[in-house]
């Protein structure tokens, strides 16, 4: 289980060498997740984040240790993306977040 706050404060992240356009993820996780399953898990806090669609939710890919933020349309199941660079950056954004994953 990962259980993390993520604050990012007013500060612009494509400064740092990242691009508008990639995934926000969070990263360094001490184990790669399952080789043979996806894992979601929860963000009961995410303030400040612009995006398309009303829920945001982790995921976690088969043998990574990167959590990326999703969002997509509640009911529907639309509209469903990872949230980019851009749509967290300059800005106070904060996040809690929780996921279940089974290692390799």
């Amino acid at each position: 289980q990962v259980t993390f706050e993520l604050y990012v404060g007013a500060v612009d992240l494509t400064a740092n060498g990242l691009t508008g356009s990639q995934a926000f993820v969070v990263a360094g996780l001490p184990f790669n997740s399952n080789a043979d399953q996806f894992t979601g898990g929860v963000v009961s806090n995410g303030n400040g984040i612009n995006y398309t669609g009303d829920t945001v939710y982790l995921r976690l890919a088969r043998n990574t240790a990167e959590i990326q933020l999703g969002t997509f349309t509640s009911g529907t199941g639309s509209n469903e993306s990872v949230v980019t660079v851009t749509q967290f950056n300059n800005g106070n954004r904060l996040v809690y977040g929780t996921i279940v994953y089974t290692t390799t």
